[in-house]
């Protein structure tokens, strides 16, 4: 039982109290570099450690950003003829998960408070809970899905770092996880940050991706056929919500547009889900949102009918310089701000996947050039 005792509970630093644990009859059973949590089953109580790690990125001034390589399950039965597997040892954790012991990166950079993390991209939230009730919830590592890696270019004086954090608010595979649920959260919403760092200086764009914002799903009849995309007669619910969580993150006057690669023909399958997308953000005006417009590109009618190369040029050439007067949030090092962004995109197909993967790369590649 935790009592806050000194030198029973707490202890100035890690070598002692593992000494002072170890002196009174525990035995060490493994090293980490970071610990994940606890979490109780019917059967078992799980500890979940951090054991090895990848630095693949690093911000200044020396705030390493560390990838998960494995993770080790330390699994207690509380049960008789309870197995020792656990039943999270299946999640992919390892490599889809970041973490950084010196700096927070769920909040946008850069970041003037590391003690007040959003815990809608904290992936262990439920394994920190039994601490966060102790009130030592410090003791565990957030973690991020997503990625963080950086470059440095030695001959320019230049730092190029790239983060992308998946929110926990509606997570799932690609024909579950679909438009606002009760959280008023998009499938598979991800933040991503571009940075640039030349001696004190920095740079950032920030940017969206996810479902379509509004209330829909996918239903498959069959393996053979086609998916068939369904939107809910309360489709509005959320989708006011959903935006002002946006302007509230990215600042008020920030102008939200969201660039949509759906299929523009009008007998095609997202048909009825694009004319409701279009729908729901006029709908946005009549309730005092006036900052979000709709940018619509059929993306595969022109990679169909002009090839990639094209495509590219056909895309940034429309939708680029939308954004050219948005600016970046700049500033100095650590944390000084001298100006902020004025602009979001936000992208979306109907999966969030091929299409959006490929008009974020070709807008990555635009802010960097």
């Amino acid at each position: 039982l935790y009592t806050g005792v000194p030198f029973v509970d707490v202890f100035p630093d890690h070598s002692i109290a593992v000494e002072t644990i170890v002196e009174s009859g525990a035995q060490l059973r493994t090293h980490g570099e970071g610990f994940l949590g606890l979490i109780q089953t019917e059967f078992h109580t799980i500890f979940a450690i951090i054991d090895k790690t990848q630095t693949r990125g690093e911000l200044p001034p020396n705030h390493k950003v560390k990838t998960i390589k494995h993770t080790t399950f330390i699994t207690i039965p509380i049960k008789a003829n309870a197995t020792q597997h656990s039943p999270f040892e299946d999640f992919q954790i390892n490599n889809n998960h970041y973490f950084c012991d010196s700096y927070d990166l769920t909040r946008l950079f850069p970041c003037k408070d590391n003690n007040n993390p959003d815990y809608s991209f904290v992936w262990n939230n439920g394994w920190r809970k039994p601490f966060e009730i102790l009130g030592i919830p410090q003791i565990c590592t957030n973690i991020i899905q997503g990625l963080c890696v950086s470059k440095t270019f030695v001959k320019f004086g230049i730092t190029i770092a790239y983060i992308c954090r998946r929110s926990v608010l509606n997570p799932g595979t690609r024909y579950a996880a679909r438009g606002l649920n009760d959280l008023n959260s998009p499938g598979n919403e991800v933040e991503c940050e571009l940075l640039f760092f030349k001696g004190n200086d920095f740079w950032t764009e920030r940017w969206r991706r996810g479902s379509i914002p509004i209330r829909w799903k996918t239903t498959l009849s069959s393996k053979i056929a086609s998916p068939k995309h369904t939107v809910d007669k309360d489709y509005f619910k959320g989708t006011c919500e959903y935006f002002r969580d946006l302007t509230n993150r990215y600042g008020i006057g920030t102008m939200i547009r969201c660039v949509s690669l759906l299929n523009s023909e009008s007998e095609h399958a997202e048909s009825e889900l694009k004319n409701f997308f279009k729908e729901a953000l006029n709908r946005l005006f009549d309730n005092g949102i006036d900052n979000v417009y709709l940018v619509p590109f059929d993306l595969n009618h022109h990679l169909h009918e002009d090839g990639s190369g094209e495509a590219m040029m056909d895309f940034l050439s429309y939708v680029g310089p939308l954004g050219d007067g948005d600016g970046f949030t700049s500033g100095n090092l650590p944390n000084e701000v001298l100006s902020n962004q004025n602009g979001l995109m936000r992208f979306n197909c109907a999966d969030s996947l091929d299409r959006t993967n490929l008009a974020t790369f070709y807008y990555a590649m635009k802010m960097t050039a």
